[in-house]
């Protein structure tokens, strides 16, 4: 039923505003939250992807600017996102409910779908930090253009001496038979200590949201990431890529994003260079919402001209 009023609710803001929310059920217990205006479907749509904590919101600065731009957009939340989770409707069983359930696969199905859903006709993918994860996974006829903001490295970029070792540890582990299943446990009991206060803090903030179910999506989204490098991907067979990177970025992070830009341009045979974004670090779309809008608004000029 929830479902069901908010396409109603969809429809009736569309017709007057050009603007619209809802929500695609891609099975029992996943379901996608989205909100959008679109002003001329001839034009190209932003199609913004979320960061690990959450999509972007209509009250957020980012969207405030697009929208008096006048720019085509819809912003996804991916189904272990607070805004989806809260579309589940009562004794619904989310599918990452014990943390695991999530691959980056189905998540850029998430995005299709919401994209086909609407019907846009020239998508144009945003990443943030996280999801460049999901990007690699986008169909290639629907999303021929992606631009990267902030991409994350890899799992654990943040320490990457640290992930190393832990990493070189546990595979040093597996070696031996049966501990496996002791690795995993110790993975999970790390994840929830992690995660489950930043779920309960963030909850607060969503009217009735399960804090304990939170934290069980970002688990799942994070366990979707474990085996991301941002380096070893095919940029062959993957969208071409416009890039947006932070000056103040993590030092490790820029590191390897620098990188990749390099190794994309090697396979495209093209000498990109990357949009800075001046006093911003890895969070742009909060940090500099009118120099990462303009940012935006230029490539669509260049692209679509």
């Amino acid at each position: 039923m929830k479902a069901l009023l908010l396409t109603v609710l969809t429809l009736t803001l569309s017709s007057l505003l050009h603007a619209e929310e809802g929500v695609i059920a891609m099975q029992p217990g996943e379901n996608v939250y989205y909100h959008a205006t679109i002003i001329n479907k001839n034009k190209p749509t932003l199609v913004l992807l979320p960061g690990i904590y959450r999509g972007l919101n209509e009250d957020d600065e980012i969207i405030q600017i697009l929208k008096t731009k006048k720019v085509n957009y819809v912003a996804i939340h991916f189904s272990g996102h607070p805004s989806s989770i809260m579309q589940l409707n009562p004794n619904e069983k989310a599918i990452f409910a014990n943390g695991r359930g999530l691959t980056s696969e189905m998540l850029a199905h998430e995005v299709e779908a919401v994209v086909v859903a609407l019907e846009i006709k020239k998508p144009v993918a945003v990443s943030l930090s996280y999801s460049s994860t999901v990007v690699p996974f986008l169909n290639l006829e629907q999303f021929p253009l992606v631009i990267e903001t902030a991409p994350l490295g890899f799992f654990g970029d943040d320490d990457p001496v640290g992930t190393a070792q832990r990493k070189a540890w546990a595979d040093w582990l597996k070696l031996w038979p049966g501990n496996y299943f002791w690795l995993e446990a110790a993975k999970d009991k790390a994840y929830r200590d992690h995660w489950a206060p930043i779920a309960a803090d963030r909850a607060t903030d969503y009217e009735n949201l399960d804090a304990d179910l939170l934290t069980d999506g970002y688990i799942a989204m994070t366990r979707a990431s474990e085996n991301f490098d941002l380096r070893q991907q095919d940029f062959s067979t993957t969208a071409r890529r416009i890039w947006i990177l932070a000056e103040n970025e993590l030092a490790s992070r820029r590191e390897i994003q620098g990188e990749a830009v390099q190794i994309n341009n090697e396979t495209s045979k093209t000498n990109q260079i990357p949009i800075i974004i001046a006093n911003s670090g890895h969070t742009i779309p909060s940090e500099q919402p009118k120099a990462y809008a303009q940012a935006l608004i230029k490539i669509l000029a260049a692209e679509f001209k």
